[in-house]
């Protein structure tokens, strides 16, 4: 019953709403609850794939908050003040305690999702109902973004490194059209990030641009995001603006899908965060306006950080 009811009625609901804020909250208040409505022998594993996954929203976004600080501090303190070293140190825990964090709570949603259809990407495709595509492939963005938090957060939770080509395996278990070419998407980001790993004669690099360009009519901008924090990720600067101008683009031309509005607000959060780093890094602010990055500014005009001085006389 609790399955059917959050899998149901309540992503039906939830994912109505562009509010990202409200769904990690209520993730985190729902993981405890589900468990004791249940018993050891009929836990309800697909609802905690669901809350599980957007409880770790919350930890993802202090670990974002934290990155941003961090980035702040290396630019705008000199390298003589004692407070640099200190702040980014500071920035710099906070991030990795918000990243081991996030990394066990979208592990956890792994988990229940491999107790609900058995080991991921290994033999045959499980059965999963039409019903539960959604809950399924939820469960493999939370691995492969577990992993990502894991790594960059210090290793401490341990997600193992064959996350990411089980997740690649296990993508092909559903309709990547369907689903906003987000499987496609996925499989792409785990060859990208484990170099080798796929196939001989495929360009992830060029699969997961093109997976994005092809999901972005949907309304649903997740391969956007995923190819901006995968290129990120590997540091590819150059890769990531053009995610950042495209993913802009795109929302003035494609209004969000109305059905799946909180996936898209995230998405949009995804990159926002990846170009919020650029403009702190190069100009101590965050990113006015998606789409514009800080070399489209005038060089040879001063920048005036507001309109007209907030401090003259009237």
């Amino acid at each position: 019953m609790v399955d059917r009811f959050v899998a149901g009625p309540v992503i039906d609901r939830a994912t109505d709403v562009p509010d990202v804020d409200q769904a990690c909250k209520m993730g985190a208040a729902l993981s405890d609850a589900i468990l004791a409505t249940s018993r050891r022998s009929r836990v309800p594993h697909r609802a905690l794939v669901v809350a599980e996954t957007t409880a770790g929203l919350c930890a993802e976004a202090r670990a974002w908050e934290a990155s941003l600080q961090a980035a702040r501090a290396e630019g705008l303190l000199s390298p003589t003040d004692p407070w640099r070293a200190w702040s980014i140190k500071d920035a710099r825990i906070r991030e990795d305690r918000a990243r081991e964090q996030a990394a066990r709570r979208f592990y956890r949603a792994f988990e229940h999702a491999e107790s609900a259809w058995g080991p991921i990407g290994e033999g045959e495709c499980p059965r999963v109902r039409e019903r539960d595509e959604f809950v399924f492939l939820l469960g493999l963005y939370a691995g492969t973004v577990a992993l990502l938090h894991d790594k960059a957060g210090g290793g401490a939770v341990g997600v193992p490194l064959d996350v990411l080509p089980r997740v690649a395996r296990a993508v092909a278990c559903v309709d990547t059209e369907k689903w906003w070419y987000l499987p496609t998407a996925l499989q792409a980001a785990a060859w990208a990030t484990i170099p080798g790993s796929g196939p001989p004669n495929v360009d992830p690099w060029k699969q997961l641009h093109d997976a994005a360009v092809a999901g972005q009519t949907s309304g649903v901008r997740l391969g956007w995001a995923l190819n901006a924090l995968i290129a990120a990720n590997a540091g590819r600067t150059e890769e990531v603006k053009a995610c950042i101008r495209s993913h802009a683009a795109s929302l003035k031309t494609t209004p969000s899908a109305p059905d799946w509005a909180l996936l898209d607000a995230y998405a949009t959060l995804v990159t926002l965060h990846e170009s919020d780093l650029i403009w702190i890094s190069t100009r101590g602010y965050r990113t006015p306006a998606l789409g514009r990055l800080p070399e489209d500014l005038e060089v040879h005009a001063p920048e005036i950080p507001f309109d007209e001085d907030p401090f003259a006389a009237p």
